[in-house]
């Protein structure tokens, strides 16, 4: 059977009609339109998709716009569509993927009106939809799943810009819409129980694919940015409040540390903010800054392909994420993966992904921090045994244990008779 829920399957394209070999396809979201930059949104839905195949399972991405140039609709328009109480329908699956035009900011449109989700449907549905994040459609006639990485608007409002009374309406109407929630650590799955009330058995942490390439372009990266291997610390991340920056740039201040702190990552909400601590120490990036004779200093990088960030995590001698709040912790384990110790928060989702293989701060303690720089600024031994702490730990997250998690999932929820469908 493909898990639909009627009780009788009559060879429909999701299991009889596949090839030998092939599974149950599992329908997943592109915002093609949001993503040009390879946001973290977008690098999680990619390595979701990745993981899904690689569990035995075909895939087939909903997209907002076909490929090539693309032409966005008027306002008027957008707002017309989104009025329509009906569902939406989409193109037949064609390619790995199906249309379905301008859905993804028709719907915010839509739940803003009406406070339920746009309901997409089309021809050969897939036999599960899993949206990487609670986004505001659902696949009629199939069971739907969601990611909810973290409650960070609701449990941290300060830090982020997303409203919270909106934020809890949409994650308070996924009862009525959600079959599953997925999330990303023990830690961010506790929190949705004990926040939103939902069932400790509705709720799985799969957590993330971690993975880095065996041999990252270390000289070119560290060559562009004006850096020497091993003589700098990097933070990879938007330049954001809730990343903690500024309170990292007062302790490497006060650490006193020779090595060089770069800052690879875009502004964010409230980067000025975060910046201004680096009055008098900040440095442009490139082949100049090598040469600059004004030691400690602050090189801030703006966005940068994967393969060159990894690159300059690689030649790093510490990743430093003093967070205030993640859901998971990326670059921390990214650092791991690539052999490089790190120093991240303690407390909370970081100290659980980690695993004891990172170097433990008060996120909120600039002393504690600058002492936990000044301890792997002067300590060769201890960062080697980090290094090879946190390759071990790494392991956990290879994209092969995460296909697991989420083929584990998937047979579950297909085997379900009933699921939300309002």
């Amino acid at each position: 059977m493909c898990g639909r829920r009627w009780a009788s399957c009559t060879g429909c394209r999701n299991c009889a009609t596949l090839p030998e070999g092939l599974g149950p396809v599992i329908g997943v979201d592109h915002r093609r339109v949001l993503w040009g930059r390879g946001t973290g949104a977008a690098t999680y839905a990619g390595a979701l998709r990745a993981a899904i195949e690689l569990g035995g399972f075909r895939t087939e991405a909903v997209v907002d716009a076909p490929a090539g140039p693309y032409v966005p609709p008027g306002r008027a328009w957008r707002w017309a569509a989104a009025m329509a109480p009906w569902p939406v329908g989409t193109g037949a699956p064609e390619g790995g993927e199906r249309l379905a035009r301008d859905a993804f900011r028709r719907a915010q449109v839509h739940f803003d009106i009406y406070g339920r989700f746009l309901r997409l449907r089309g021809p050969s549905p897939p036999a599960l939809m899993h949206w990487s994040y609670p986004l505001p459609l659902r696949f009629v006639g199939v069971p739907n799943v969601y990611s909810v990485l973290d409650l960070i608007p609701l449990l941290h409002p300060a830090l982020t810009p997303i409203r919270a009374a909106r934020a809890r309406r949409m994650l308070g109407r996924l009862r009525r819409e959600a079959a599953h929630l997925t999330t990303i650590s023990e830690a961010s799955r506790q929190e949705i129980v004990a926040t939103l009330g939902w069932p400790a058995e509705r709720v799985t942490n799969v957590s993330l694919a971690v993975e880095v390439p065996c041999d990252p372009p270390v000289a070119a990266a560290c060559a562009a940015v004006g850096v020497v291997p091993g003589d700098y610390f990097l933070h990879a991340g938007t330049i954001e409040r809730r990343k903690n920056v500024g309170r990292l740039i007062a302790a490497y201040r006060a650490s006193g540390s020779g090595r060089a702190l770069v800052l690879a990552g875009p502004d964010g909400w409230g980067a000025a903010d975060e910046m201004a601590g680096a009055a008098g120490l900040l440095v442009g990036a490139g082949p100049a800054a090598l040469a600059a004779a004004r030691r400690p200093r602050v090189i801030r990088v703006d966005w940068m392909e994967r393969a060159g960030l990894m690159g300059l995590m690689r030649g790093a001698a510490a990743v430093l994420a003093p967070s205030l709040a993640e859901g998971f912790g990326l670059p921390a384990v990214e650092a791991m993966a690539l052999g490089v110790p790190a120093l991240t928060s303690r407390g909370g989702a970081t100290e659980e992904v980690t695993g004891g293989a990172a170097l433990l701060v008060d996120p909120l303690d600039v002393r504690d921090i600058a002492a936990g720089i000044m301890a792997l600024d002067g300590d060769a031994h201890r960062r080697a045994d980090l290094a090879a702490a946190g390759r071990v730990r790494a392991e956990v997250f290879s994209p092969a244990a995460f296909s697991g998690r989420l083929a584990a999932l998937y047979s579950v929820v297909l085997s379900l008779r009933e699921w939300p469908r309002p």
